[in-house]
């Protein structure tokens, strides 16, 4: 819980955000499927841009961010957000052996229109992030290839696509742009050996079928069995020092894979996802303790 805030506001900014995220996946993702595209995005990153908006809102503005971000008022959710996210989840712990995080946060505003300068004070101090001024109506694609170099810098040359495009210039009404970047690199607790990897067959939503090499391990997982999917969980590797009272105030970090049963079933566990907010906050809090290998046809049941 944010030093400062009270249970019930930290409570409600946490469901604002996996509601809000339940909203985007559903209304992307059947976008990209209808394209037939993959989708990858971060609902963390859209609530904390949500969150420097507000920060220079008011009046309905202000209540429409609010009510789109789920959060109680502004000072509290700007305070979960410089608490909780900034300082907590999103901070660097390869020093103690954990995983190398950074998270950056920028806003450009046309200098015809300087920012208030307790903006920028929320900027610096809340968001940990930077402004600058720049050129949007006579230089706009020098304004944008400025902020396409941040992103790259800021996810250390991860993400080197044109966030913005320099060539558009159909669009003379900017005035201000937001941006944040999470960086992330961790090491699996229990690595992978590149030489199990064997090639398989995967299984297309067109009904296509294609051979990829998939990850093999007679390691112990965390497996959990639903009605129509599975959820392994893999946990990545934290400290590396004898200090329990640290390692017991540090956010644990897993990625979960969803696995239907059906060679149709990813519809259906989007769908559970997208409907219910509260579903992949199940899936991580009420996770089994039980363990069976990985490789083995046995799976330990869940409610």
């Amino acid at each position: 819980m944010a030093p400062g805030m009270g249970k019930e506001a930290t409570s409600a900014c946490l469901a604002g955000q996996a509601a809000l995220a339940a909203r985007l996946l559903k209304r992307i993702s059947s976008e990209a499927a209808a394209a037939g595209n993959n989708l990858v995005f971060s609902p963390l990153s859209i609530h904390v841009a949500l969150a420097l908006m507000s920060t220079a809102a008011a009046g309905d503005t202000l209540d429409e961010i609010l009510r789109v971000a789920g959060a109680p008022s502004r000072e509290e959710r700007a305070a979960f957000v410089r608490d909780t996210v900034v300082d907590g989840v999103l901070a660097d712990q390869c020093g103690i052996g954990g995983p190398s995080i950074s998270f950056a946060c920028g806003t450009w505003t046309d200098k015809a229109w300087p920012l208030w300068p307790a903006y920028v004070d929320a900027i610096v101090g809340t968001f940990k992030g930077n402004s600058w001024a720049v050129d949007f109506q006579n230089e706009p694609k020098e304004s944008r290839k400025q902020i396409n170099a941040w992103v790259a810098k800021a996810t250390r040359k991860q993400i080197n696509a044109q966030v913005f495009n320099p060539e558009d210039d159909d669009n003379a009404d900017t005035v201000h742009a937001i941006a944040n970047a999470i960086y992330f690199k961790g090491e699996w607790r229990n690595p992978f050996k590149k030489e199990n990897t064997v090639d398989r067959e995967f299984h297309r939503l067109d009904g296509s079928s294609v051979e990829v090499p998939f990850l093999q391990s007679w390691s112990y997982q965390c497996i959990a069995c639903h009605s129509g999917f599975k959820v392994l969980k893999l946990p990545y590797e934290m400290m590396n020092e004898h200090n329990w009272k640290l390692y017991d105030s540090l956010p644990r970090f897993y990625m979960f894979v969803f696995l239907p049963d059906g060679k149709k079933g990813l519809r259906n566990i989007v769908e559970k996802i997208a409907s219910s907010p509260a579903f992949l906050h199940d899936q991580s809090t009420t996770y089994p303790r039980s363990m069976s290998p990985s490789a083995s046809s046995g799976c330990q049941s869940s409610s």
